[in-house]
């Protein structure tokens, strides 16, 4: 049987008050900040998000516009988020670190389902969380200059979503042609099997925290995918990786 975690204990230790499945916070009440994962991640990895303010690109169509993430409390709680880590990070830090003592080991947590790293201090916060945080998996994209920040980690992974000037999604040509460019240099690189097997999440597959680049097929915008003239050539490489 395995032991119940006393949160309201291990939040303590760090100065912050728990009740009733809430964090007391200096903007109010909060949900515990790393939240399950969807479909698509797997229900146990964890993800932290916030607005699309603290990203440094808009791109057309970006998932962070459609479904979910327009419903009036999805915005709400990404926009508490972001005061949250912005105007008092500290506090954000020190929640941040409590929930992950209460996690099993091997829990993935995905940095950024939503927002990207605005500032040196934030990266720092995360590094640290990273490295003390030893039994758990961090990975992350992005499309700033911070992309080299955990690399002294083993537990803790930045994608490249820009590389060599180019978005690491796209139509199939564009997903082909990255990937044998980034082969052919020797680099370790991995497409995503999202959109191609309907099986596939993020939980168990581990390569976003592994790869240095991860490719994906362009999905959440007007693109259809598998009528492309490229898909199943695309699909077969992927699926033979």
């Amino acid at each position: 049987m395995s032991k119940r975690i006393n949160k309201a204990a291990i939040y303590r230790k760090y100065g912050i008050t728990y009740k009733a499945g809430k964090i007391i916070t200096p903007i109010g009440p909060m949900n515990e900040l790393l939240k399950p994962g969807n479909s698509k991640t797997g229900k146990n990895v964890r993800t932290w998000s916030m607005n699309q303010s603290t990203c440094p690109c808009h791109c057309p169509g970006c998932y962070a516009d459609t479904g979910f993430y327009k419903m009036a409390n999805v915005k709400k709680s990404l926009d508490m988020n972001t005061r949250l880590a912005t105007e008092y990070p500290d506090f954000w830090k020190r929640a941040i670190m409590a929930q992950c003592e209460t996690l099993p080991e091997g829990t993935e947590i995905r940095i950024h389902a939503v927002g990207d790293f605005f500032g040196l201090e934030y990266v720092q916060a995360w590094h640290e969380i990273a490295y003390m945080n030893d039994h758990l998996v961090f990975w992350t994209y992005t499309k700033t200059e911070y992309e080299s920040a955990f690399d002294d980690l083993a537990n803790a992974n930045i994608v490249k979503s820009i590389v060599n000037g180019q978005f690491n999604f796209g139509h199939c040509d564009h997903v082909l042609d990255l990937y044998q460019e980034l082969k052919t240099a020797g680099e370790s690189v991995h497409i995503c099997k999202c959109g191609f097997d309907p099986d596939q999440h993020c939980a168990g597959c581990h390569e976003c925290s592994i790869s240095k680049y991860v490719l994906f097929l362009e999905h959440s915008t007007d693109y259809k995918g598998q009528e492309d003239a490229l898909y199943e050539e695309l699909k077969a490489v992927v699926m033979a990786q």
